[in-house]
């Protein structure tokens, strides 16, 4: 629509600014722009965790120390969980609300059952990684399909300015001379 606008009002030259501009203003305001990856850092805080834990630390003390040295983005949901396990909460209720939940459904399936806690959060933390390079891959498309109307928007032009006057010149040079 601004396409069609800025032409009629204002010429065609404008009209090519104005759609350029809108459609890139668009393609940045997406749905598919908004992620839900989980909090930068969530894989070496699990890691943390888990070395914790392999040191012998109790889960809330795991998640507690994690909490002071973990990664800046994962701190205040570790230090949240930390204090909600020392309170007597389960490890999936005290994870529940933020970036790191399936942190706490692992731990709490890992008491519940028995199992052994170092693979089930080693792949965990994989797994939080190939959601995070999943992320960052589905971005730079999205970058790469926003940078195309600017890049078309100033390559036609310049192709226009620097092929087109030199054929002229040298067509009317020929009929004169």
């Amino acid at each position: 629509p601004a396409f069609a606008v800025a032409a009629v009002a204002l010429g065609p030259a404008a009209g090519v600014v104005a759609g350029a501009a809108g459609a890139t203003v668009a393609l940045r305001r997406s749905p598919a722009a908004s992620s839900d990856v989980p909090a930068g850092g969530a894989a070496e805080a699990v890691e943390l965790v888990m070395v914790g834990l392999l040191a012998g630390l109790t889960a809330r003390d795991a998640v507690a120390t994690a909490g002071r040295l973990g990664p800046t983005a994962a701190r205040e949901p570790l230090e949240a969980a930390a204090r909600r396990l020392h309170g007597g909460w389960s490890p999936d209720a005290a994870f529940a609300d933020g970036g790191l939940s399936d942190l706490g459904a692992v731990l709490a399936a890992c008491a519940r059952w028995g199992a052994p806690v170092r693979p089930a959060l080693r792949r965990l933390a994989d797994d939080l990684r190939a959601d995070r390079r999943a992320a960052a891959e589905e971005a730079a498309e999205r970058a790469q399909l926003a940078l195309v109307f600017p890049t078309t928007l100033l390559t036609l032009p310049a192709f226009v300015l620097a092929v087109v006057p030199p054929l002229l010149w040298t067509a009317f040079a020929g009929a004169v001379g």
